[in-house]
């Protein structure tokens, strides 16, 4: 009996393997995945679906390339981001989207680890369920004007999103769209409160509802927001602003304080420090330079300044210096730290 399954299981190993044995080698870099659309693998992490309209369910790619793809080019003429199309691409971090694609069909990027951030073109109507379960590491998620559904559990278990942006577009957020994003602390609204009240909001999104929202008539929308590791910082009496050079300025002291780092100030050389213990980074007011600890350079594209007895600086390149890589979510106003 033991013999003949263990017959059984080497004789459906067999068949498996083939089933795609030139994939399973590695020789196979192209092929088909939609009428018109083909996949190919430039080098051993980049794979790029080019061609026209819609991409199939289940590509083959995804197969035996899901763990090695790095980075994701669909060219413009693809109408849709596929059903599984990158389906447990735990390394993937960097995807280009074309205006093109007007669907990001059901679990397409799920349990993409490695996705911190991820802009959705604005031509996207459609996100499908599960679309980006799992993706633990994103922070900040704008969804664009014009999408009017968001799937089941399209969000579920992205369990460091902090701050999300809903276009006044969306009609409906499926069941556990944001179920398991245990630190959402705000939801930014681009329509008024009345019209919030008229979206479908299914169960089981109850971090989502219970956070703090804003709409776009009580001016929120127009703050800056900063989050480190997402964790929202608090202002007490001075915010962030935009200055001349276009560059987002931000009350050191409070962010330093949230990346857990040590102040000093030198009032007489107007020097403003910042320490983890090991590195320390230093702004001199007026100046457009920074200093290490070695007293090497760092350049900066604006000067820090003193506002209301709060230094400002570029947030940038203090994140930088001490390991943090930086985005900004532009249609929520926010910078992540993450």
């Amino acid at each position: 009996m033991k013999k003949r399954i263990l017959c059984a299981l080497l004789a459906l190993m067999s068949a498996l393997l083939l089933a795609v044995p030139a994939l399973a080698e590695g020789e196979v870099t192209s092929g088909q995945c939609g009428e018109n659309a083909f996949w190919s693998l430039d080098g051993d992490e980049t794979m790029i679906i080019s061609g026209s309209g819609k991409m199939d369910a289940y590509p083959v790619y995804n197969q035996v390339y899901n763990h090695q793809i790095v980075t994701a080019v669909i060219e413009d003429g693809i109408t849709n981001v596929g059903d599984h199309a990158f389906f447990e691409c735990s390394n993937l971090s960097d995807v280009t989207i074309p205006d093109s694609v007007t669907a990001i069909e059901d679990y397409a990027f799920y349990k993409c680890y490695s996705l911190t951030e991820f802009t959705i073109p604005s031509s996207v109507t459609w996100i499908g369920a599960f679309a980006f379960f799992g993706c633990k590491r994103m922070t900040g998620l704008t969804i664009p004007e014009g999408v009017a559904q968001i799937g089941a559990q399209a969000f579920d278990d992205c369990s460091h999103l902090a701050i999300v942006y809903i276009p006044r577009s969306v009609k409906s957020i499926g069941w556990g769209a944001f179920g398991g994003c245990k630190r959402i602390t705000d939801v930014y609204y681009a329509g008024t409160e009345e019209e919030w009240q008229q979206i479908e909001i299914e169960g089981y999104n109850g971090r989502f509802t219970q956070a703090k929202r804003h709409y776009s008539d009580s001016g929120a929308l127009a703050a800056i927001h900063v989050t480190v590791r997402g964790e929202i910082v608090q202002w007490t009496d001075a915010v962030p602003f935009i200055d001349e050079n276009s560059r987002t300025m931000v009350p050191l002291r409070a962010v330093a304080d949230a990346m857990g780092l040590t102040v000093g100030w030198d009032r007489t050389e107007r020097i403003a420090s910042f320490s983890d213990g090991a590195k320390t980074l230093s702004f001199h007011i007026g100046d457009r330079e920074a200093r290490t600890e070695t007293g090497a350079v760092v350049p900066m594209d604006t000067a820090a300044v003193i506002v209301k007895d709060r230094t400002y600086a570029p947030v940038r390149y203090l994140a930088e210096y001490f390991g943090y890589a930086v985005d900004w979510v532009p249609a929520a106003r926010t910078v992540v730290l993450r």
